[in-house]
């Protein structure tokens, strides 16, 4: 009788003990941010430990829609994973029970309401701003707030599913990555930072009722000092909240590796980033689990990321020739100098190429000159990189043009160092340029205003530095493709986007079909100074090469607004009233949506059709690329041409341009 007490007892602890754990509220994690939040990484690079998909993650994505319910997260083929894919894994690993993910992130969005595009949403939460504005739900024209899409989102969740769970549901953590995208406000960036925490944060309580939620732990990771567009500004803002609000940690990704796009974490710097985080909500006691070890990825080279087209590179980490290296080795003058390499024993009193004492200049880096006050100043490893070994030895890079970029890529060989310029008054500081603990990529243009080349020369800051390239480029029009994968663009000056064929394309609106609403779009490799286009492709920054031409696109529809301008739904010309139209993406697609109201543009271009059409689809030639791809403008007076600029010799229903003037003609 007593052991069966004993038993029964036993056996009632266990089961208690079991519906105690069963009982355990399920943990609700968040996620917000832009692209590198969204995800930027192909599935064809997804960690093998992710292919086999969740069993305990309850997942939704509430960007721009969301009934409250919940799904699975799967990796289809063609898709891209993010760094919260990572850390879902290891939350998963480590709960063994079900938990909830809820996402809101769009690429290429800022918080400041002036940072970035007028038809993009914005994460802005000035109160004043966001009381009059709405969630963004796939259209621009009724909302433009991201943060109520998240926490109005997370509400409907609350609503739908975790308010009704019988053992209930705690929110863990805010998980973010975005900054980019506010570079050009980086001087308001510690104020929308902070705002936005502390609304997301009272959003959350409001929900929940949980004193807890008005410092509910935030955890973001930095920008890349690799990235095109990295702000020291948002950089400095984001740590200054970091150290002030309770309850907000921050990962370096100072040093972290990009996709060839120069904007995206690459796979190993997604899963690193993944890896942090849940390391981070392990140790604040967010997630009940073990730390994982984490290894950081290799530091990229100059090589790792796209740059514009060179006109001059030396890369010192490639492979130097054999001669090279045996030059260097069988010289007296260059000598091995520690581990660091071989160092130049003499001064260089004037300005000189690299070489051996019998004078023959190394072709690694021939075209570049060195001056120094005295010797063991120069030091060169063959391979690896060129090492400055103090702040009295400079190099000269010759007759840079006007217009021209400099980017050269260095490291601090101790403590934090950087490289500098004496060539101040003749260039612009683009990124970098400060001193630094890792590997930088230090950009300067050279300023347009001058009128001849001019000879540029740099040196350290200050100690040892390491030199991994040089790069010269010539003048180049950026062109940005966000999470849409295709965007209207236009510029002041002519650009060749050729190079980067296998990236992006460009094309020009030749035809309209009223029957059916689609836009035929014909391939050019060339974009004319004032030239309206849509630029489709891959998520990306590039430089397209400046040209110049006096082509023009006769006939296309696309209408360039190079500067800040106002564009109102409807125009009236020679007594034709048109519709304009905005790209937009629109329940998962991006077609032309009529223009509601006045529309502020900058750099890009809208369509223009005599149509009452709500959407215009389109419709891609492919059949030929470049220039011959569209006529020249050739108008001869007397001569009808349809919309296409093809001269007709009787025009019949339609649009068509003669001796300059538009015509409509009717039935």
């Amino acid at each position: 009788m007593k052991r069966s007490s004993i038993f029964c007892c036993v056996l009632f602890a266990s089961v208690f003990a079991t519906a105690a754990f069963a009982q355990k509220p399920a943990s609700v994690f968040l996620t917000a941010g832009q692209s590198n939040a969204d995800g930027r990484e192909y599935v064809n690079k997804l960690p093998y430990y992710l292919k086999g998909g969740y069993r305990y993650l309850k997942y939704t994505n509430v960007t721009s829609s969301g009934n409250g319910g919940f799904g699975q997260r799967t990796f289809e083929s063609g898709t891209r994973f993010a760094f919260c894919d990572i850390t879902h894994y290891f939350i998963e690993k480590a709960l063994q029970t079900d938990f909830y993910g809820i996402k809101c992130a769009y690429g290429g969005t800022a918080i400041d309401t002036a940072a970035t595009y007028a038809h993009l949403p914005v994460w802005c939460a000035d109160a004043e701003w966001i009381a009059r504005n709405n969630a963004y739900r796939g259209d621009i024209e009724t909302g433009k707030s991201l943060t109520k899409s998240l926490t109005e989102g997370f509400s409907a969740c609350v609503n739908t599913t975790l308010g009704k769970l019988g053992h209930g549901y705690d929110v863990k953590a805010i998980m973010w990555h975005q900054g980019e995208s506010d570079r050009s406000k980086a001087g308001n960036y510690y104020k929308n930072f902070k705002d936005m925490i502390l609304y997301m944060r009272n959003s959350v309580y409001e929900v929940t009722g949980k004193e807890k939620d008005k410092s509910l732990p935030f955890v973001f990771g930095t920008v890349s000092r690799n990235s095109k567009q990295y702000s020291s500004g948002v950089e400095a803002a984001q740590l200054q909240v970091a150290a002030e609000l309770p309850n907000v940690y921050y990962i370096d990704m100072s040093d972290a590796g990009l996709r060839s796009d120069a904007l995206h974490f690459d796979s190993a710097w997604t899963e690193y980033l993944g890896k942090k985080v849940y390391n981070v909500l392990v140790q604040i006691g967010a997630v009940e689990g073990e730390e994982i070890d984490v290894v950081k990825p290799h530091i990229p080279a100059a090589s790792d990321t796209l740059q514009v087209e060179s006109e001059r590179q030396w890369d010192f980490a490639k492979a130097w020739s054999q001669a090279s290296a045996d030059s260097l080795a069988a010289d007296a003058s260059w000598p091995v100098f520690q581990s660091l390499g071989h160092r130049y024993s003499s001064a260089m009193a004037s300005w000189q190429e690299l070489a051996t004492s019998k004078g023959h200049a190394f072709p690694e880096t021939q075209g570049l000159f060195f001056k120094c006050s005295s010797g063991n100043r120069a030091i060169v490893k063959p391979g690896q990189y060129l090492c400055f070994y103090g702040d009295n030895l400079y190099l000269m890079i010759p007759k840079v043009k006007p217009g021209q970029t400099v980017t050269i890529v260095t490291a601090s060989a101790k403590g934090e160092r950087g490289i500098t310029t004496d060539s101040g008054d003749y260039l612009e500081l683009v990124s970098g340029g400060v001193r630094s603990t890792s590997k930088l990529t230090n950009t300067w243009k050279v300023k347009e205003t001058l009128i001849e080349p001019v000879d540029l020369v740099f040196h350290s800051d200050g100690g040892a530095i390491y030199v991994y390239s040089v790069e010269v480029t010539s003048p180049y029009v950026p062109i940005l493709v966000g999470a849409d994968q295709k965007v209207m663009f236009s510029s002041s000056k002519a650009c060749n986007v050729a190079p980067y064929a296998g990236l992006i394309s460009a094309y020009v609106a030749t035809g309209y079909d009223a029957s059916t609403d689609v836009i035929t779009l014909q391939r050019v490799d060339t974009i004319p100074a004032n030239t309206g286009v849509m630029i489709a492709g891959e998520e990306c920054l590039i430089g397209a090469p400046q040209v110049f031409t006096g082509k023009t696109y006769p006939g296309n529809l696309f209408v360039a607004v190079v500067d800040s301008a106002t564009v109102q739904p409807t125009e009236t010309i020679d007594s034709f009233t048109y519709s304009n139209y905005m790209l937009q993406p629109l329940s998962g697609t991006v077609d032309f949506h009529r223009i509601k109201s006045a529309t502020v543009l900058s750099g890009q271009a809208y369509l223009r059709l005599l149509s009452d059409a709500a959407v215009v689809k389109t419709n891609i030639d492919n059949s030929t690329t470049g220039m011959s791809a569209v006529k020249e403008k050739t108008d001869k007076p007397g001569v009808w041409y349809d919309i296409r600029g093809i001269a007709v010799s009787r025009p019949t229903t339609g649009l068509y341009v003669y001796n300059g003037k538009k015509y409509r003609i009717t039935d």
